[in-house]
């Protein structure tokens, strides 16, 4: 309305400018079709004049007068019978809904631990941080598992299903069913951390002595595996290595028996009680499979073996048995 009100106002000008680009060009006084086309022209560019001044003015008036609706976490993002037909969309469909899924889950396990998902990534002393992090913060983890967890995982399940009654290559059914399972690893460590949280709450919200320490550093150690991942993710795909993710699983393999072992030092010298050792043993244990499956399941989404490099990566790389050899006794 802007543009037509200054166009009606100086069509005087306009016309002779229409002339003036008609001859530039080469088009004829009488081919007056090809002359409309040069008005319309104009026209626009002088709309795009007059606008772009008051751009940032007009984006702020439709933000406000056209709200976006909240996202609904709960739901499928990018899954759906629409792309069930196309293999390669399928493919990537099935990638982009584990990593929102994945999304949803990191800010479950930071909260469950009563951590700030910003403060995590970009502290430069994670074990600080979470001694620092002491209130408990307020969420219904149940709720928020069966909303943002539970209900992307079905249909991620379920998408993988129909993906394998349908005529899709081998190869990319190969690669769905292996979303899949790196989906279903998320799950469990998320399950882990929601076993865990009330007594981490319970015995980190105040100083309780070497109890306190004893679930600080599995918070601590949880958070690391959370900002070792999130590198990995923001790693150009040529640098990401499988090597890289053996070094972590043995450092946590190392950091579980040293866990037993700092427990039973604390028992004998009776500086905690064998109740509360045993509580311990039984949540690291939990903090213990979530950091094993958020390895793996980054392993299998963000690790590329297709290059010679990554080949010869996959027959360096540390099979269960050879990291059982580290593993940490299971506790009575």
């Amino acid at each position: 309305m802007v543009t037509a009100g200054v166009a009606l106002t100086f069509i005087g000008p306009i016309r002779m400018a229409v002339d003036y680009v008609s001859a530039g060009v080469g088009i004829p006084d009488t081919d007056f079709a090809l002359k409309l086309a040069v008005f319309h022209t104009i026209f626009n560019v002088l709309g795009v004049g007059l606008m772009l001044p008051f751009l940032r003015r007009l984006i702020t008036f439709l933000e406000h007068a056209i709200v976006q609706p909240d996202e609904d976490l709960s739901k499928p993002r990018y899954l759906s019978e629409a792309v069930d037909d196309f293999p390669q969309t399928a493919r990537i469909a099935m990638r982009r809904e584990v990593q929102h899924l994945y999304d949803n889950a990191v800010e479950l396990i930071v909260h469950g631990l009563n951590l700030s998902r910003h403060e995590l990534f970009e502290s430069r002393d994670i074990a600080a941080t979470v001694s620092a992090s002491k209130r408990p913060i307020e969420i219904d983890i149940d709720e928020r598992y069966e909303h943002r967890i539970k209900t992307l995982y079905s249909a991620i399940v379920e998408f993988a299903t129909r993906a394998g009654a349908k005529d899709i290559p081998p190869d990319v059914l190969d690669d769905i069913y292996t979303m899949r399972d790196v989906a279903g690893r998320i799950v469990r460590a998320m399950k882990s951390v929601k076993h865990l949280r009330r007594n981490t709450t319970h015995n980190t919200e105040r100083k309780q002595g070497e109890i306190t320490k004893l679930y600080n550093s599995l918070r601590a150690e949880v958070g690391r595996i959370l900002v070792e991942v999130r590198k990995l993710e923001l790693a150009d795909p040529e640098d990401r290595s499988s090597l890289w993710l053996d070094q972590e699983r043995i450092l946590v393999e190392k950091d579980a028996q040293d866990a037993i072992g700092k427990v039973e030092a604390l028992i004998r010298d009776k500086r905690i009680s064998a109740t509360a050792a045993t509580s311990f043993l039984n949540d690291s244990n939990y903090a213990y499979s979530a950091m094993r499956d958020l390895l793996e399941a980054a392993r299998a989404y963000y690790v590329e073996t297709e290059d010679a490099m990554s080949e010869v990566e996959r027959i360096l790389t540390l099979d269960d048995e050879e990291l059982s050899e580290v593993a940490p006794p299971t506790p009575s």
